[in-house]
């Protein structure tokens, strides 16, 4: 990450703060700003300048940083009754590269022209690509092709290689012991597969030599727009009297989401990822249903009884947390998704030719959802819910929607019937609580609608997100 050390007055640096977190705002760029005390020599001393510390991915915001700062003083110098506090800007780049400037209040011409020349310098020092490994082309066209897809491999190669010691820390919950209130925490080993996958912190503690080893695959990855990786220095835990860890917060760029959903990225070839793998500990299923009474009537206390007793049987059914969610209206939705954080998402009830869901209003009538509305919802919960499977009629527009947003998604390309539809439903969670894939589960629950003598074995769809994504 690039970091900034801007030194002056204290008001100065407030403005600094504020413009420069609007710069950042405006680019959509993941910034951290702290103004702080910096003594100049030792505690001793009188003199205590304050610090502006400022973070951020990449180093296209500098030139704008320095231009404001540049502004500033030259504003001063032509105010004659000014007074000269030099503005100090320490700056270094995730390549290692440095500058140092030193701006008086009384600045000339040519000593703006030389400090800008300098700070493109160091921009173009820094989007320097001589290493072989430029996603230019990926970057323009916003997709992934096979070329890149192999340059960023190289990259995870390094990553994988290096980084063997990654840990999460968690805090877990108080226990009371008599009188005393102990508070305990774990600092576990992760893998990076998992981390990636699985994270939603997204932050680790990296081993303090191996994130060293690390530095240029962070830099080039920050620098093509996948991964950046904030070091907080400040923030550092020990395993033992050797091993020392760093706390690394990691911000998501612009190519990550294509990358991670490409069939030919390194960490999608490790293995399959089952479901039992891809999610946290407990998976928990939130089974959502809506029956109006203006409607005519569905089995949905039926399929409830047999999901529930098909992962009740499962190899797994430790690992799986059943939630209904009965006669649920759109206002419910929200709420059980912040409360309960499901990874699956089951939907049972009505669905229109026209793409609308069918849920209740306050008096038990139907209440039509649209496409459009319901995807805006999942969006929200993108990196929390995993699969969205919608046992109803004539969901596939809405499968379409909502899979721009979670991973794996399950729909009806036309009506189903009630026997077809549990029938299903049986097969996906029987697979599901054996640890199988979304898309094993999908293909076991048509396999079950044949099963059944029922000809609705084609009426189920299953999107991925990667696939949709190119």
């Amino acid at each position: 990450m690039t970091s900034m050390k801007i030194s002056g007055s204290y008001e100065e640096l407030k403005k600094i703060e504020s413009s420069s977190t609007e710069i950042f705002r405006e680019k959509e760029i993941l910034a951290k700003t702290q103004i702080s005390e910096f003594r100049t020599d030792s505690i001793e001393a009188e003199q205590v300048l304050p610090v502006l510390s400022v973070t951020f991915s990449g180093v296209i915001a500098i030139v704008q940083i320095v231009n404001l700062i540049l502004n500033i003083q030259e504003r001063k110098s032509k105010i004659t009754a000014s007074e000269d506090t030099p503005i100090s800007i320490k700056i270094e780049a995730s390549n290692g590269k440095k500058l140092d400037l030193k701006i008086s209040g009384d600045i000339t011409n040519a000593e703006i022209k030389k400090h800008l020349n300098s700070v493109q310098q160091l921009v173009d020092d820094f989007l320097r690509e001589d290493d072989g490994i430029s996603l230019k082309n990926s970057r323009m066209e916003g997709a992934i092709n096979s070329t890149d897809v192999e340059k960023i491999n190289l990259l995870f190669r390094g990553l994988l290689s290096n980084l063997t010691d990654i840990r999460e820390w968690k805090s877990l919950p108080p226990k009371k012991d008599e009188e005393v209130t102990i508070f305990e925490s774990t600092f576990d080993k992760i893998d990076l597969r998992k981390f990636i996958y699985e994270s939603r912190e997204r932050e680790i503690y990296l081993h303090y030599e191996e994130a060293k080893a690390c530095k240029s695959f962070f830099y080039i990855l920050e620098r093509e727009n996948i991964l950046g990786f904030h070091e907080i220095s400040t923030d550092f835990r020990m395993a033992d009297m050797e091993n020392i860890f760093v706390r690394y917060k990691i911000e998501e760029l612009s190519l990550f989401n294509k990358i991670i959903h490409h069939e030919n990225f390194i960490l999608n070839r490790m293995s399959t990822p089952t479901v039992a793998a891809n999610l946290s500990d407990i998976i928990s299923v939130l089974m959502l249903s809506a029956d109006p009474s203006d409607a005519s009537r569905l089995r949905l206390g039926e399929e409830f009884r047999e999901v529930n007793d098909k992962l009740q049987l499962a190899k797994l059914r430790e690992r799986f947390r059943l939630v209904p969610g009965m006669s649920v209206r759109p206002i419910d939705i929200s709420q059980l998704l912040l409360d309960l954080q499901p990874q699956i998402v089951h939907f049972s009830g009505h669905g229109l030719a026209s793409g609308e869901l069918c849920f209740e209003d306050k008096i038990g009538q139907v209440h039509l959802v649209s496409p459009d509305a319901v995807a805006a919802l999942f969006e929200q919960f993108s990196n929390q819910v995993k699969c969205v499977f919608l046992n109803a009629c004539y969901s596939e527009v809405q499968a379409v929607a909502i899979v721009k947003h979670i991973d794996y998604v399950i729909g009806m390309n036309q009506a189903i019937g009630d026997k077809a539809a549990i029938a299903f439903a049986i097969g996906f969670y029987q697979a599901l609580g054996a640890g199988r894939t979304f898309k094993e589960a999908y293909k076991l629950g048509c396999v079950q609608i044949r099963l059944q003598g029922i000809p609705e074995h084609l009426t189920p769809i299953f999107l991925e997100r990667s696939k949709c994504d190119r």
